[in-house]
């Protein structure tokens, strides 16, 4: 909506109706919108999540978000997992 401000590091849901200003680190949805949570909250359940995977390691070994000398490892980690062997 015109005159709206959507504050810093916020997250607007798609199609999201934003009737008034976001908050700096809120999380809105829904038609009108309205704060669902927080980024902050958000990041720290993924970071746990992640760390309680069983290629976490390998995660966490990686430089940047793809590491080229890694991706086979873990493809390999996530394949075993899922399927029970490496195709």
């Amino acid at each position: 909506m015109p005159g709206i401000e959507i504050g810093l590091n916020a997250l607007v849901a798609v199609e999201a109706v934003v009737t008034k200003n976001v908050s700096k680190g809120d999380i809105v949805a829904g038609v009108p919108a309205r704060v669902i949570g927080k980024v902050d909250d958000l990041v720290a359940k993924m970071e746990k999540e992640t760390s309680e995977l069983p290629w976490a390691d390998i995660i966490y070994q990686r430089q940047g978000s793809f590491d080229p000398k890694l991706e086979p490892c873990l493809t390999a980690a996530r394949v075993k997992y899922f399927f029970g062997e490496e195709r």
